[in-house]
């Protein structure tokens, strides 16, 4: 074969194999944009669903009680945020009350679905001494209930106050509420 021929040939399957290149390319670019199209329809039904769970930032009002009687502990309510994050995990603020924000850290836990509107979790913070010594941790063991709109939920919980030693010293229960925060 001449070196005219081989060019030739050359050339041609070179455009042959950029015509194969752009095809894909062409029709994967058509792919992603069905992809995105069905992506959003997805995130659309995510958005609604995520509306029925419990997955997002609640603002919350806690209510310490009397575990027999069930009468609050407190003249005054803490307030709090929590954030069930997807996939089952949970991080916690309040307002520390009554000793005040810088007697407690954050709180980090767990949570799962029960069934369709009832939901289990628990998490821990630490706790402080007013010269900012570490004095223990507080586990709050939470037993929730979503609302049918998926808008509020309410807690009947327990927790268990350790010292530094781990040693429980104190248990008691609440009541708290939650409202979704959008």
């Amino acid at each position: 074969m001449s070196k005219k021929s081989l060019n030739t040939i050359g050339a041609a399957a070179l455009a042959i194999l950029l015509l194969a290149l752009c095809a894909q390319v062409r029709v994967s670019a058509q792919d992603k944009s069905n992809d995105d199209a069905r992506s959003e329809q997805n995130t659309s039904a995510s958005s609604n669903a995520r509306q029925r769970t419990i997955e997002g930032v609640w603002r919350t009002q806690i209510t310490p009680r009397d575990c027999q009687t069930g009468v609050p502990l407190l003249p005054f309510t803490p307030q709090g945020l929590i954030t069930y994050h997807k996939g089952g995990t949970m991080s916690e603020t309040s307002d520390g009350a009554p000793s005040g924000p810088a007697s407690r850290g954050p709180g980090h836990g767990v949570w799962n679905r029960r069934n369709r509107r009832h939901y289990d979790g628990s998490f821990v913070f630490q706790l402080f001494n007013p010269d900012g010594s570490f004095a223990g941790t507080q586990k709050v063991t939470q037993n929730l209930r979503l609302n049918a709109s998926g808008d509020r939920w309410e807690d009947n919980a327990t927790f268990q106050i350790f010292d530094a030693n781990d040693n429980v010293i104190v248990t008691g229960c609440a009541t708290a509420v939650g409202t979704r925060f959008e």
